[in-house]
């Protein structure tokens, strides 16, 4: 009888062993994988913006921090994130590769956070471990890793799943006082979440979910207990959708050219590009190929958009549908197979352009952080409940191969995210006409000092798009350091043409004044800025330098 009960209750030193075993194998193929993005380097895509020259980080002082979470950084919901890289400069300064590694060691503890939050919702460590180790190697999640300015996603996942445990802790607690705590952490890790990146808005839901595999009763308690929550989600969404700001930003984008053309996309319209996201992302999981970090939004032809943004609407109607037919027959595991596929919907949904998106990519690879782990949560639960036999030896064999080649995959794109020169050249291999990693590009060969072949980047833009302002800035830069002065006047006064209230172009065009000893036009070019922007400090030094 000891024998039988000692069998159906393994030694928890014996459990312990096998998850650590589990949880061993995770890491260190997690570490192997993003292994090379330790050697990259800062980009100009928004690492300037968030650490190399963001003042609100170089002041590691109580002063300091009281202005990074008082005032508007302009950097949208990250104050977290700001702090975090605020402590980086004290401790390291601008030494891209202990940030690097930052990005890597909050990626590996999310993956094991995720291996025991799955372990405790469903009691399985099969599907803990496929779920944890294709979230921490999936290709798609380089772009949230190797970029320094993405430490948002890591970190606002690691204070989500944080909650998530919390919250488990919470139903599960017998005594007032612990639940009271338990609450309390749930509670505090959702508000540290939204302030590394407000894509928290998504834990709401996902609460719920949790309730729903925990098989909790719904009543009006389930609702009381997240008010906090909910209360100031629903109020931070208003603030952000319709508040003061937003309603500026979006009369400004309504009135005046803009990249972030989902403003003035109809209703209709948001739906292609949902569809074309959808199926992106679930063909994406499945195929990791031929990825981009700028796929830009899709070109109209006589008002239409390209063929393959209906067939992804017929696609996506088609899938859904199905899904929701087969999930609904199922039997066994049903629980968790909606649990996946809702977690993957709901955490993916904020993506999907309904609520217009700021920037130039229609998808990118970050916004499946979170999404995949449902997916992959999924797969889990499919081969976990495999019989025994020799097809069952067959699609975990399949699985490990499969893991062994996005470990590779993983290993080789961090290599892509190296500097600017290798990020932009991975996007142009993709689609040669993105205007974007053009102008980048040719950027980054000016600071290289490789002027001809920024010139080549630059001409090719302009070709393009005859009417972006900033490649004929940059261009003016280049026959600048070439010493081609007048070439550079006439790019600059180009630039100005297109926008008037272009501070960069007239900071160039004065330069160039000055280096054709034209110091009294320089004056008073510079004066003409400082009426249109008084509070350009750059403007007055300059002006002072051509006096």
């Amino acid at each position: 009888m000891k024998a039988q009960v000692q069998k159906m209750h393994p030694d928890k030193a014996d459990v312990f062993k096998n998850n650590t075993l589990l949880v061993l194998i995770v890491v260190l193929v997690t570490a192997a994988s993003f292994s090379t993005a330790i050697n990259n380097e800062f980009t100009s895509w928004d690492d300037n913006y968030y650490v190399v020259g963001n003042r609100y980080i170089k002041d590691f002082s109580v002063e300091g921090l009281k202005k990074l979470w008082t005032e508007r950084t302009g950097m949208g919901g990250t104050r977290l994130t700001l702090t975090s890289f605020m402590l980086d400069f004290k401790l390291w300064g601008l030494n891209p590769k202990l940030y690097h590694a930052e990005n890597v060691l909050w990626h590996i503890l999310n993956a094991v956070l995720l291996f025991f939050l799955i372990v405790r919702l469903v009691k399985n460590r099969q599907v803990a471990f496929v779920t944890s180790i294709l979230f921490a190697i999936h290709p798609m999640h380089v772009e949230s890793v190797a970029w320094i300015a993405e430490r948002k996603d890591v970190l606002y996942t690691f204070f989500l799943l944080v909650c998530f445990h919390a919250y488990i802790y919470y139903i599960q607690a017998k005594r007032p006082v612990a639940k009271g705590l338990y609450w309390l952490a749930f509670t505090l890790s959702f508000y540290l979440s939204w302030h590394a990146k407000f894509t928290a808005v998504i834990i709401p839901p996902l609460l719920f979910l949790i309730d729903y595999i925990m098989r909790r009763r719904f009543t009006i308690w389930l609702i009381i207990e997240k008010l906090p929550i909910l209360v100031f989600t629903v109020s931070e969404v208003y603030r952000i959708a319709f508040g003061a700001y937003a309603r500026m930003d979006f009369q400004g984008k309504k009135l005046v050219e803009s990249g972030h053309k989902t403003y003035r996309y109809s209703f209709f319209e948001k739906s292609l590009l949902a569809s074309y996201a959808l199926m992106f992302y679930l063909i994406r999981f499945i195929w990791p190929v031929n990825l981009s970090a700028i796929v830009p939004y899709p070109v109209k032809s006589q008002g239409v958009f390209p063929m393959e943004y209906y067939l992804a609407f017929g696609s996506a109607i088609v899938l859904l549908t199905v899904m929701a037919v087969i999930l609904l027959r199922l039997r066994k595991n049903r629980r968790e197979y909606i649990f996946g596929f809702l977690l993957f919907l709901v955490s993916v949904s904020v993506f999907l352009h309904f609520v217009s998106i700021k920037g130039v990519v229609v998808v990118a690879d970050r916004y499946t952080y979170v999404a995949y782990i449902g997916l992959s949560f999924m797969l889990g639960i499919f081969l976990s409940n495999l019989n025994s036999g020799i097809l069952k030896q067959v699609l975990w064999g399949g699985f490990m191969i499969v893991v062994l080649i996005l470990s590779i995959s993983t290993f080789q794109r961090n290599k892509v995210w190296k500097d600017d020169i290798s990020l932009y050249s991975n996007v142009l291999k993709n689609n040669p006409n993105v205007l974007e990693a053009l102008n980048n590009r040719g950027n980054a060969y000016n600071f290289k000092g490789q002027f001809d072949l920024a010139l080549a980047d630059f001409n090719r833009g302009i070709e393009i798009q005859p009417n972006y302002k900033n490649f004929y800035n940059n261009r003016a830069q280049s026959y600048y350091h070439m010493d081609s002065l007048e070439l550079a006047l006439r790019d600059l006064d180009k630039a100005i043409q297109l926008d008037a209230g272009y501070m960069d172009a007239f900071m160039n065009k004065g330069r160039v004044l000055m280096a054709m000893e034209d110091y009294d036009y320089a004056v008073r070019l510079y004066s003409r800025a400082i009426r249109q922007a008084p509070f350009r400090a750059l403007l007055y030094l300059a002006r002072a330098e051509a006096y």
